[in-house]
């Protein structure tokens, strides 16, 4: 048994060791960093001015990638929401953690950021924004002493509920006024998810409209806005909600700042996945197809104390949101598992290396057609059919060049690249057909289910607070009536 060491004098007598010793061992007694880990669903890189959109969506990110790494060719292991976070969480593809589709449940079996990150003295604090994220759902609160899934508000178009960042925001501020040293925070946004509609008080930000009009028909149902016609209506949309969580994830870093917390913290944003804005015949939805739009997703890491002036403020390798579990470990001071698919991204973060050639993978493989993506540095494969099975059945496979086709509108299918990156796709789904999982994966709900979703959400909200994971302070209670979302 790990001996545990008391806080106190225990700690005191430490930092006295490690004054003590020689420069080239103190970097052992470096104190584990805060992992904040910050995310927001279905953001879209590309509509970042930090990755180089014409419009300011995102100041708050902008101003703390200053002070971090960029990764420029990020990708999401699955375009959809909680088999994403699963493997944010685990460090593994999801033919391997099991959670494939939602209403699917993390099983217990795997072993989660949260668990090993509270195990090893760390208080651990989730705060989410979506149904699909409620802990008796999607079996994400594995490891958390606080999880904060209060749904209060149904979405505009369709039985599904939410929580604005706000509210979102100010429950998790509230949390870390009262966490220790050695907090780790994870916090979903919902916003910009569809439909795309922020607070009426703080929208519009962008105007302009514009581009073609669109068909009511093609537009989900769930998608549609009161007044847009054309693309550019949802585009303006979708990024003044992208503007108004970068404003919230703005809150929590400067919370950091006065709290001491920001400069000893590993501080990471990123995104489940992306969004189709029209791309590839795809309005206003994810997890269809493997396209940029809705794999490639923004990471910006702010390593503990900054990033040093020598390291490159962007990198253009692969990674992948499996690294996030790897890389949290690494800064706790914790051990990183053995077999895991991520990989820590310190060597980076510190200028000490990293692997430009990397191919990451993604895959949607709960329905046919199966797809499977292979991403490396210099573009995409993405192959779809039968594709690692061994039927025979017809598998078509096609390269896209980032430097020159950006939008994926040419496909390639010759050339070194293109080869290279097809093998490494046929063995990922190879791998991912062949490995069985040895536990059982179970089904919570049918996401279509509307009537199950609207019903289990009232009692879920009637029932949250009466445990410690969900408890609210008075003084939660308070910010959240001033903000609309708790009604007496």
């Amino acid at each position: 048994m790990t001996p545990r060491i008391r806080r106190g004098a225990s700690r005191s007598f430490l930092r006295l060791v490690c004054a003590a010793l020689p420069a080239l061992l103190a970097a052992a007694c470096a104190r584990p960093a805060p992992v904040i880990l910050l995310t927001v669903d279905a953001l879209r890189a590309d509509h970042l001015s930090t990755y180089g959109y014409e419009r300011k969506t995102d100041p708050a990110l902008s101003a703390l990638a200053a002070d971090s790494v960029v990764f420029t060719r990020a990708f999401t292991p699955r375009p959809k929401t909680t088999p994403a976070y699963a493997s944010m969480l685990t460090g593994l593809y999801p033919y391997r953690h099991g959670l494939r589709t939602l209403g699917e449940m993390l099983a217990p079996e795997n072993r989660t950021l949260a668990e090993a990150l509270l195990d090893g003295g760390y208080e651990t604090g989730g705060f989410v924004s979506s149904t699909v994220m409620i802990g008796r759902l999607s079996g994400l609160d594995q490891g958390f002493a606080a999880w904060d899934d209060l749904m209060p508000s149904r979405e505009d178009n369709r039985e599904n509920y939410e929580r604005k960042a706000e509210a979102t925001v100010a429950a998790a501020l509230a949390w870390l006024e009262s966490a220790g040293e050695r907090p780790f925070l994870f916090l979903h946004l919902i916003d910009p998810h569809g439909p795309y509609s922020a607070p009426a008080g703080f929208a519009p930000r962008f105007s302009g409209g514009g581009g073609r009009v669109l068909p009511r028909k093609r537009v989900p149902h769930f998608q549609r806005l009161p007044g847009a016609r054309t693309l550019g209506d949802y585009v303006d949309a979708y990024d003044t909600e992208i503007a108004y969580a970068d404003r919230e994830l703005g809150r929590i870093i400067e919370h950091l700042r006065k709290r001491g917390l920001y400069e000893s913290a590993l501080i990471i944003v990123t995104a489940d996945h992306g969004e189709s804005l029209g791309e590839h015949g795809v309005l206003f939805k994810h997890g269809l197809q493997l396209h940029d739009a809705t794999t490639r997703v923004p990471l910006v890491v702010k390593p503990p104390g900054r990033r040093a002036s020598r390291v490159a403020a962007v990198w253009d390798g692969a990674v992948s949101l499996t690294d996030v579990f790897s890389t949290a470990l690494d800064y706790s001071g914790l051990e990183i598992p053995a077999g895991l698919d991520g990989r820590s991204l310190r060597p980076i973060l510190e200028g000490r290396g990293g692997e430009k050639r990397r191919v990451v993978f993604s895959e949607k493989v709960n329905e046919p057609p199966h797809r499977f993506g292979a991403h490396d540095s210099s573009g995409s494969v993405l192959a779809k059919g039968a594709c690692g099975q061994q039927s025979g059945g017809r598998c078509a496979m096609a390269y896209y060049e980032t430097a020159t086709d950006p939008g994926q509108t040419v496909a390639i299918r010759f050339g070194e690249e293109f080869v290279r990156l097809s093998k490494a796709a046929l063995d990922f789904a190879r791998a991912a057909y062949v490995h069985e999982l040895p536990f059982s994966v179970e089904r919570s709900y049918d996401a279509g289910d509307k009537r199950f979703v609207s019903e289990f959400v009232r009692e879920h909200n009637s029932e949250a607070g009466a445990g410690p994971a969900n408890a609210y302070t008075a003084a939660e209670l308070d910010a959240l009536r001033s903000l609309g979302y708790v009604e007496d």
